[in-house]
């Protein structure tokens, strides 16, 4: 069994959205393409009529192409090997000079596609001119039997090239996807630098308040046991320093007022002329 280029291994790599189906027991790509090759490479002998001439031919299969594609490849091949390649059904390829095949000096084609079973046909006469076949079939059959690994091997290839280039371009995004990704870490990695910051100048801050706390609460205690105003005004201050410093001025001179009046009480001013 001739051996071909296997997609599986290409696929392997692609991402999910190019995910493989079960056609029966045939694993294929969503095109159709099957993964693996089980398929045997046949030359049978056949016919072929040129015009009112019927000449000995030979015809292979090609696999998950068309006859359309399939006569194409026949054809670009014969360009190199002969004078002119004209006509269609069959089409001829004249001053054909084939080594393999010794006598030849035109070869006609033609070709079908058998759409249900994925495949196409190409059936090969040579001739020594356009109503006479060529005096020995020596060499035919192996010539074309080569044609037709050579042609089955080159539609493998082109899947592989197709995916070959999906690949390239879902790389394309990954790459561009994975920039994209590091930017957003980086820009985390700022944030979270920044958010740091901010930890730490809300430790400073909460640090500051206690302090300040400890001093208003040591003023408290003193102005409740001394009622002295030079006390008060010491805890005033302090109070309006705490404003000043989280809330805006104004507000400090409010609550800087307020605190004042609720600390000094009526008749609890000590009277300094006693």
């Amino acid at each position: 069994m001739v051996q071909f280029p296997s997609l599986r291994s290409l696929l392997f790599v692609l991402p999910l959205p190019f995910a493989l189906v079960a056609h029966g027991q045939q694993a294929t790509t969503k095109e159709g393409y099957a993964l693996e090759w089980n398929k045997t490479i046949t030359v049978v002998a056949d016919s072929l009529t040129n015009r009112t001439h019927r000449l000995p031919a030979w015809t292979i299969t090609v696999f998950e192409t068309d006859g359309g594609e399939l006569l194409d490849l026949w054809k670009s091949d014969m360009k190199a090997l002969s004078v002119a390649v004209t006509g269609s059904k069959p089409v001829k390829a004249a001053g054909a000079r084939i080594t393999d095949v010794p006598g030849s000096t035109v070869a006609f084609a033609t070709s079908t596609t058998d759409k249900k079973a994925k495949l196409a046909r190409l059936t090969i006469a040579f001739g020594a001119n356009d109503s006479t076949a060529t005096p020995s079939n020596e060499g035919q059959e192996s010539y074309v039997r080569g044609l037709a690994v050579k042609y089955n091997r080159a539609v493998v290839q082109a899947q592989i090239a197709t995916y070959e280039k999906t690949l390239g371009k879902a790389t394309g995004k990954l790459s561009s996807s994975q920039a994209d990704v590091s930017k957003t870490r980086q820009n985390i990695t700022k944030a979270n630098g920044k958010l740091e910051k901010l930890k730490a100048k809300r430790g400073k801050v909460q640090g500051d308040i206690a302090h300040l706390q400890g001093d208003i609460t040591g003023l408290e205690k003193k102005f409740a046991l001394t009622n002295e105003p030079k006390d008060l005004e010491k805890l005033t201050k302090v109070y309006r320093g705490v404003l000043d410093r989280y809330f805006g001025s104004g507000e400090a001179d409010q609550s800087a007022r307020q605190t004042g009046q609720e600390r000094r009480q009526p008749g609890q001013a000590h009277d300094h002329r006693s």
